[in-house]
């Protein structure tokens, strides 16, 4: 429906590449996608020189997500939720590895992309690559999260693509430990950790608790911004069974 930007339409954008797609209406994300976030500089810039310790990042390859009216959501990782955390973390001196369940490219919501953030956009395209080919993570499961592993954290950005990416880690491990409790609401998978892994990771940390209320920031661009940042720190703390403390 056509519309001017003093009055956004409140329709749904339809995605030509499915059927019955849609984008969110440009009213939307008038409300809610910011050209810039409120990104405030790096505090610990370089910290790390090891040069061993490792993120992995498991991100999701769905597209789309299936609704209760009949409708598919065009959707994936929230490029915010993402790429801040993430910023910060391959500032402050540590390397990223991406994973999808099936090895596919990571699926972003490319319509929530803040076009004016210089620290959001540098990071998407220093991780381009790595998204457009993951390792697959039954691969990296079975072959790099020894006793020796270098992954020091595990960081699953929200997006409401990260929902369904849950239900379909059974396929990858039989030994499902139980539901994802995910809903709509993207930031809820990643408080759901510990149920979206398989079950020989445990929890080895009481910060967990105290600190998972950060990774459920509100769904505006603004308000997510800083509490983003602090959704990798409570992964500290989960780790697979046999891994030393490293807290």
């Amino acid at each position: 429906m056509p519309s001017d930007t003093g009055n956004p339409s409140k329709d749904p954008r339809p995605d030509e590449a499915e059927d019955n797609a849609f984008f969110p209406s440009p009213y939307s994300l008038s409300l809610y996608i910011s050209p810039k976030t409120n990104f405030d500089g790096v505090r610990h810039k370089d910290e790390y020189k090891g040069g061993k310790w490792r993120v992995l990042v498991i991100a999701t390859e769905e597209r789309y997500v299936l609704l209760k009216n009949g409708r598919m959501f065009s959707t994936g990782n929230h490029p915010v939720e993402m790429l801040l955390p993430l910023h910060h973390l391959m500032e402050a001196g540590f390397e990223v590895d991406i994973a999808t369940i099936g090895g596919n490219p990571a699926k972003l919501e490319l319509w929530a992309m803040p076009s004016e953030d210089e620290a959001v956009l540098a990071t998407y395209a220093a991780l381009k690559p790595k998204l457009k080919q993951p390792q697959k993570l039954t691969d990296v499961v079975a072959n790099q999260l020894g006793a020796d592993s270098d992954y020091l954290a595990v960081f699953i950005p929200g997006g409401h693509g990260a929902s369904p990416a849950c239900w379909r880690a059974r396929q990858w491990d039989r030994r499902w430990t139980g539901p994802c409790r995910t809903t709509s609401s993207s930031s809820r998978c990643a408080t759901a950790l510990p149920r979206c892994l398989p079950p020989h990771w445990v929890k080895r940390s009481r910060r967990s608790q105290t600190t998972r209320s950060a990774c459920s920031p509100t769904h505006s661009t603004k308000a997510r911004t800083r509490t983003s940042a602090t959704c990798p720190v409570p992964y500290r703390g989960w780790r697979p069974s046999g891994w030393p403390s490293r807290d």
